[in-house]
């Protein structure tokens, strides 16, 4: 593929997670906000996400996709310091921010579901891990801005504090990714264990508990192929080129970041508009 056919596929991505992914969170938080038994601790944790994503979405999309068509009308691959800072400040604020919500969800999720923790416990747990993820996002997204320009502002060559920071990134995204396995197969485990109660208990076949068991395990595939396959390209990528095994090339980091801009026009759907809960409060559900 040319390096123009690179920025074409991203411009078409950011255009699609700017319009879907803007609607689907804007939804949620819709949604939550004027029902007022949706307004739940667990549910806040979603709205926080969706606030990430809408960030992605409306700040850290656009601001690529004018840098990037940009590039494609000049044909100048390389951009000023504000047009750089700017990129680099929201999208990697934006995106880290998701990917520890993301993980943070789904490890209170895993730790719920085992009826061990208090509920006014999980509520104050959900909070701290709220403010943890925006305070550890945007901290390395202000970190990673301030340190100079890299791949996609067009340089080839960095300095070792963007290469370091730029490990850290992949450590969190790795160490995001760990977390949403693990959590995800205890639910799974822990689900199939109370089917297997289930089962004794009401003498049914399991019936009842088996359904609930393959929705588990369908909606557990689901978010841990969507983390993979919008965020850990992009992961891949990056520790290649900060350990230099391949050559630092603007067009084809600006396509990783693209791709992984798409986790937060899918996860409104995976998280909340899949679940009946959500769906039966849809706006023209109502009418």
């Amino acid at each position: 593929m040319s390096y123009s056919g690179y920025d074409i596929c991203s411009s078409i991505i950011y255009i699609a997670v700017i319009v879907g992914g803007t609607f689907g969170n804007d939804l949620v938080c819709y949604i939550v906000y004027t029902n007022r038994n949706l307004r739940t601790s667990p549910n806040f944790h979603l709205i926080s996400l969706a606030v990430a994503d809408l960030i992605v979405c409306t700040t850290t999309s656009p601001i690529r996709l004018v840098v990037t068509v940009k590039r494609l009308v000049t044909s100048v691959i390389y951009t000023n310091d504000l047009e750089c800072f700017g990129q680099t400040l929201t999208f990697y604020s934006s995106i880290i921010t998701t990917f520890i919500t993301l993980a943070t969800i789904i490890l209170t999720r895993a730790v719920g579901i085992t009826n061990r923790v208090l509920l006014d416990t999980m509520r104050k747990v959900i909070y701290v891990f709220i403010a943890i993820s925006y305070c550890i996002g945007f901290g390395y997204g202000i970190t990673r801005a301030s340190l100079g320009k890299e791949g996609p502002c067009g340089v080839t060559t960095v300095k070792q504090q963007v290469k370091i920071s730029g490990m850290i990134g992949v450590v969190i995204t790795w160490v995001s990714l760990l977390i949403v396995i693990i959590s995800n197969f205890c639910i799974c485990y822990i689900t199939q264990s109370n089917q297997r109660a289930l089962k004794s208990v009401l003498g049914d076949g399991g019936r009842h508990g088996k359904s609930t068991n393959i929705a588990t395990v369908k909606l557990s595939l689901r978010l841990v192929v969507c983390f993979i396959v919008s965020y850990l390209p992009g992961a891949i990528q990056g520790f290649l080129v900060s350990n230099e095994l391949v050559d630092r090339t603007p067009y084809l980091a600006n396509l990783f970041a693209a791709i992984a801009c798409t986790g937060s026009a899918v996860n409104p759907l995976i998280y909340t508009l899949t679940s009946s809960t959500f769906k039966n409060h849809l706006p023209w559900k109502k009418s």
